[in-house]
């Protein structure tokens, strides 16, 4: 996906800054990107998630597509994406979803593994042995640490 740039100074100067010229340049660039039926989600600090929002629901586009406006996630860029990616309010909008699911197992390990909990494995040998027991409940494979 391109880099979109908005032309747009901010709060404190005032210009001819057509936002929803901007707003037609995002829906072209997502258009190309997104499946029939996708849910788009739409987060970040300010006023402009609403307008995007409201523009979104006028736009063709909407037909297919329903989109999750949410609110309290108030940076932007990679760190409001890290925190959206962290939040419950992710969760609870993707509870269906493979990558929640996996979010969520990942999750729960790193916090068995920081309580050295006995309900956790790590390694080949002490994988298997738990699973002649049956007491594997969740599996993460990784090549890396």
């Amino acid at each position: 996906m391109p880099n979109i740039y908005s032309g747009s100074s901010g709060k404190r100067y005032k210009t001819s800054f057509n936002i929803e010229k901007f707003f037609d340049q995002v829906l072209n660039a997502i258009s190309s990107s997104i499946k029939e039926n996708d849910v788009l989600i739409f987060f970040g600090p300010g006023e402009t998630k609403k307008k995007f929002g409201n523009f979104f629901q006028k736009s063709p586009i909407s037909k297919n597509h329903k989109f999750e406006l949410v609110e309290g996630i108030d940076s932007g860029g990679e760190d409001g994406i890290y925190i959206f990616t962290k939040s419950n309010i992710m969760k609870e909008i993707m509870s269906e979803s493979k990558l929640a699911t996996v979010s969520s197992i990942i999750d729960e390990i790193m916090l068995r593994a920081n309580k050295k909990s006995r309900k956790f494995t790590m390694g080949f040998e002490e994988t298997q042995k738990a699973n002649q027991f049956g007491a594997i409940e969740s599996l993460i494979f990784s090549d890396k640490v």
